[in-house]
């Protein structure tokens, strides 16, 4: 095989491999569709964002990305409009920075889970901020690349805001009071995870009584998107729906669960999809244990049996076993001295 051959062969396999590689390449990114791009960084064109259909909402870049506030027409986020859509929040490595109320919606946002990277320097405001308009109930994964002593390194600047009403609406401006270490972002509903760790999907029925509800159903699904909160009351084996709440629809709902017949009674709850499959469930918690009718009826006569002994025993037989003493007493005239 002479040289010219051998380079045009050679030739052939590269275009193969290339056509190939961008085959894959190109069936990969149709995998989802992106939605909306733009620009958020300090400096402009530092920072990209991008929106999937999926809900995943991912920055990139290198160095530190734009403030904003959610109150102000003049300074929202560029995703302001997609807030609904969004579930999961990903700031992949290079970035520096989380802009103030970058991620801070004017209604309720579902986020399930936000990726931190290594890189991240600095907090504008902090990241308690977001709790402010979470879904009740839904657990929030912070998932940071880093370990628990490089999170240590990562400040938190501490900001105001400072509105002016310019008559065309509110301009508004950002004010830096020192930096510190982050605030932890934790709460009941939401945790910090090191290494990139993450958990795994669950729902757990708990108590919650600064809410004013004996259990609110608490659940992290990042695979699939929930739809419902479904309700059941287990009696004897068998499921009664006894409430259903729409996720991003509710801001607090209560509901009671009739006990009235015997038996022990559960309660459950299912996290379902848009297409009703169930994602998870929750374990079954004892709410009430209601006694037969054959064992209330025992009850309440043994108690009125007991009520009637003890008057009895207060009003006649006390008085009875007196007599024979009074009547001693009163022979032997000691009664009225």
């Amino acid at each position: 095989m002479n040289k010219s051959l051998k380079k045009i062969l050679s030739v052939i396999l590269c275009a193969v491999m290339i056509f190939t590689t961008a085959s894959v390449a190109f069936a990969a990114d149709e995998t989802r569709t992106v939605v909306d791009s733009g620009y958020c960084g300090a400096q402009g064109e530092n920072l990209t964002w991008t929106l999937y259909d999926d809900g995943e909402l991912v920055v990139s870049g290198e160095g530190e990305m734009d403030w904003y506030y959610a109150w102000s027409d003049n300074k929202k986020a560029p995703w302001n409009d997609y807030f609904e859509d969004i579930y999961i929040i990903t700031v992949e490595e290079g970035v520096t920075s989380i802009g103030y109320y970058a991620f801070v919606s004017d209604y309720l946002t579902e986020y399930c889970k936000i990726n931190l990277p290594k890189s991240l320097q600095f907090i504008e405001g902090s990241l308690y901020n977001i709790e402010m308009t979470r879904v009740p109930g839904q657990h929030l994964a912070y998932c940071y690349a880093g370990s628990k002593e490089d999170w240590k390194n990562v400040k938190q600047k501490d900001c105001n805001i400072r509105l002016k009403d310019t008559g065309s609406g509110m301009e508004c401006r950002i004010e830096y009071a020192g930096e510190r270490s982050p605030a932890f972002p934790e709460s009941k509903y939401s945790k910090l995870y090191y290494n990139g760790e993450e958990p795994e999907a669950f729902c757990e029925l708990v108590e919650d009584k600064e809410l004013g509800f004996d259990y609110v159903a608490h659940y992290y699904s990042p695979d699939v998107r929930a739809e419902k909160i479904l309700w059941y009351r287990v009696l004897n084996g068998k499921d009664k729906k006894v409430a259903q709440m729409k996720v991003g629809e509710y801001d607090v709902k209560e509901f009671l669960v009739t006990t009235t017949k015997s038996g022990q009674h559960f309660l459950r709850a299912d996290v379902v999809d848009g297409d009703g499959n169930v994602i998870i469930s929750s374990e079954e918690i004892l709410i009430a244990d209601v006694p037969s009718l054959s064992t209330r009826i025992k009850t309440y006569f043994t108690i009125l049996f007991n009520e009637l002994y003890f008057a009895f025993f207060l009003f006649v037989k006390v008085p009875v076993m007196a007599i024979p003493e009074l009547i001693k007493e009163f022979f032997a005239g000691e009664l009225f001295k």
